[in-house]
Order: structure tokens, then sequence, then C-alpha cells
């Protein structure tokens, strides 16, 4: 489902790039000056395969794209209110794509983000179930085999400290649980409360 997903959405933005670069081809005369930014947007995105996605970026250095969009957006509204209604059309559908593209790069990171969550889970899972076996080993040898009375000594501290591995594990488990729960369903409510 993830690949999928995945799939769908790079096929979408390759869509939406077809789309800018119609609409770059055919600048009006009064956004020519948009055209070295939108072919900068347009360089940056076409090289990108899916294996390329999420975007990464760092503390250091925006991400060049960062950039680009916002540079056109700042100029593009002051270019809105005296351009003819021609040019605020194909200004308007430029928008438009660069939105688009936004919100589908967007997706890619929060459904990069929810795999990282879901592996976080899984490996909580996998740890308590390995903390598990081991004390179920360890009961069963001091119990059923005998060597409780080999070493007593030895007796209440192995039991001990399988009970505080057993207890942090499902604190973890816990713990990891309410993480996905409240980025997975908090995220989706509110989605619900924008739409509505």
């Amino acid at each position: 489902m993830i690949a999928q997903r995945r799939y769908e959405d790079y096929y979408t933005l390759q869509l939406q790039i077809d789309q800018l670069i119609r609409l770059t081809q055919s600048l009006h005369c009064e956004l020519n000056n948009f055209e070295q930014t939108l072919m900068g947007v347009i360089d940056y995105l076409v090289p990108l395969h899916l294996k390329d996605f999420p975007v990464s970026t760092t503390s250091l250095q925006v991400l060049p794209l960062q950039k680009l969009l916002e540079h056109f957006k700042n100029t593009s509204s002051q270019v809105q209110q005296q351009c003819s209604i021609a040019t605020h059309l194909q200004l308007q559908q430029i928008l438009l794509a660069i939105n688009n593209i936004e919100e589908i790069l967007d997706r890619f990171s929060r459904l990069h983000d929810r795999i990282l969550e879901m592996s976080r889970f899984i490996v909580a899972i996998a740890k308590l179930s390995f903390l598990l076996g081991i004390s179920i080993v360890f009961l069963v040898m001091f119990g059923i085999v005998g060597v409780q009375r080999k070493f007593p000594d030895l007796s209440l501290p192995v039991i001990v400290s399988l009970a505080i591995w057993v207890l942090i594990a499902l604190l973890e488990l816990v713990l990891d649980t309410w993480f996905i729960y409240k980025n997975l369903y908090g995220w989706s409510n509110q989605c619900v409360q924008v739409f509505r």
C-alpha cells in the first residue's frame, strides 16, 4: 500500500511538472522575469526519481527548491496587481501547479514520517518479545530444572532484573503506542476539522 501510494504521488508529481513546463514554454511577455526562476524549479525537479523522495532538508542548508518557490511567490504577488487578465490567468495556473507540487512533496515527507513511526513501534514489539522470551527461559531454568536450588543467591536478583526489563519494555511499548496513535489519528482528526 505504501509503495502504491508513493508511486501514485510520483505519477501525479510528474503530471504537475509537465504542466509547469508547458506553462513556462508559453509565458506571456509580462512574466518573462519569472522564466529563470521557473526553469530553476523545473531543473531541480525533473532529474529526481521515486527513490529520491522525500527530498531531505538539513538545518545548515535551505533546500534550493524552497528558495526558488518562495522567491516566485513573493515576486508574483507584486505583478498580479498590474498585469492583464490573460497574464493573471496564466500566473494563477502556474501558482496552482506550484502549490500542487508543494503539497505532493509534503505528502512524501508525511508518509516517510509514518513509516519511521511504524518502524519504531515494530522495534518496540520485537524488544518486548525478545525480553519476554529470555524471561520465560530463565524462569523455566530456575523453576523446573533445579538451578534455583544450586544457586539460591542468584534466584532473586535474576527474577528482579528480568521483571525490570519486562516493565521497561512494556512502558516503551505503551509510549510508542501512544506516540503512533497521537500522530496517526491526531493528524487525521486535524485534516477532518480543516475540511469541515
